[in-house]
């Protein structure tokens, strides 16, 4: 159940929104592509990238991690790697009391890659509660991408059930901050 909300979530934010235009470098190794400047034409395209590797890494964490005995303070630690370079650690736990769940994990990209043009580095944290029957809580990170293109994308989103508020910021080169406002 924990994975279906979770992955629900993060997919539904990145279906509204609005973005307006307003580098840090990290160390990526191995991403070897033009690191092509993120702009307003291209940073749903470097988001979407993201995101789908993302849900990938998210998945595999989860599974599993709500068949532990409820009796304990589960927790699961997955290390998943990417399907051309790098890992993904997911670092994940929750507890129940009542009719109360607690959740929190962190995900930590270091050059993970699925596809061989988009590396990621940097980590996103979730921390939520669900309690009678709805769901509150955060999410907060930096990813520093680099290959086929190159920019920094820091996330503060706070959510109520399905709704979510906070901003996705993309900064990349000389090009403006780009942010992607996300509210009811």
């Amino acid at each position: 159940m924990i994975a279906a909300v979770l992955t629900v979530c993060f997919i539904g934010m990145s279906c509204g929104g609005s973005s307006t235009g307003s580098s840090n470098t990290f160390p990526t190794g191995g991403a070897n592509g033009t690191n092509t400047v993120v702009t307003n034409a291209n940073a749903g395209t470097v988001y979407a990238g993201f995101n789908t590797a993302y849900v990938r890494v998210l998945a595999q964490g989860h599974s599993g991690l709500a068949t532990k005995p409820i009796a304990s303070k589960p927790t699961k630690k997955v290390t998943v790697n990417g399907q051309n370079s790098g890992t993904a650690t997911f670092d994940g736990s929750y507890s129940i009391s009542g009719s109360t769940i607690n959740y929190n994990a962190k995900i930590t990209f270091n050059n993970f890659s699925d596809d061989g043009d988009q590396f990621y580095q940097g980590s996103l944290t979730w921390a939520y509660k669900i309690q009678s029957g709805t769901i509150t809580g955060s999410y907060k990170g930096m990813i520093n991408i680099q290959g086929d293109y190159k920019a920094n994308m820091t996330y503060d989103l706070t959510f109520t059930g399905s709704s979510f508020t906070g901003t996705i910021k993309i900064k990349s080169g000389d090009e403006p901050e780009f942010t992607f406002n996300l509210s009811d």
